[in-house]
């Protein structure tokens, strides 16, 4: 799992640790530990780690609506929001320009991916940049098409609507979702 880290197979690294996960759980508690202990610390920085399993998702406020349970494969996650320092970096590298982080239904609306003033990058910024002061704030103003590319560009993906409400809100001491991140109030 560490050398798929270091290779930038994210997506490889947790399959490899949640497959070693749902083996261990066949064999023992304790070596399951010991496997999860080593899953945390294989982390690259910036990632959580979410552990592959079966998670409820879809609760809802609405009167006899169950919550359904899906099966999820290990994945790590990032741990923030894509701040606009990292995301200009994007814009600097080309970006926009390397068609190898662009689906192909993504290509023929490059273009309107621009800025107020034209330039490539989030509506919101000018000249390629983001407003002074806001570097350290989440990148937004962008499409999926574009948070997908810059995804790509670092060797990661988007995380499924899943997996990202799982990450938000599931509460492993009750093994059900909270309301909201914080709890359900």
């Amino acid at each position: 799992a560490r050398a798929a880290v270091r290779a930038g197979d994210l997506e490889g690294a947790a399959r490899l640790v949640g497959d070693a996960l749902a083996l261990l759980a066949e064999h023992g508690e304790a070596r399951l530990l010991e496997i999860e202990i080593a899953a945390r610390r294989a982390l690259p920085d910036g990632f959580v780690f979410l552990p592959g399993g079966a998670y409820p998702v879809g609760a809802s406020d609405e009167p006899g609506r169950v919550p359904r349970r899906v099966r999820l494969a290990a994945v790590y996650l990032g741990r923030h929001e894509v701040t606009n320092r990292a995301y200009a970096r994007f814009v600097a590298a080309n970006g926009y320009g390397d068609p190898r982080f662009w689906a192909p239904d993504a290509r023929d609306a490059l273009p309107g991916f621009c800025d107020a003033t034209g330039k490539p990058g989030p509506a919101g910024w000018r000249h390629g940049a983001p407003r002074p002061g806001t570097e350290d704030e989440p990148v937004t103003g962008i499409a999926w098409h574009e948070a997908m590319a810059y995804a790509r560009s670092v060797g990661a993906r988007l995380p499924t609507e899943d997996e990202g409400e799982v990450a938000a809100s599931y509460d492993p001491a009750t093994d059900t979702g909270r309301r909201f991140p914080w709890g359900d109030t």
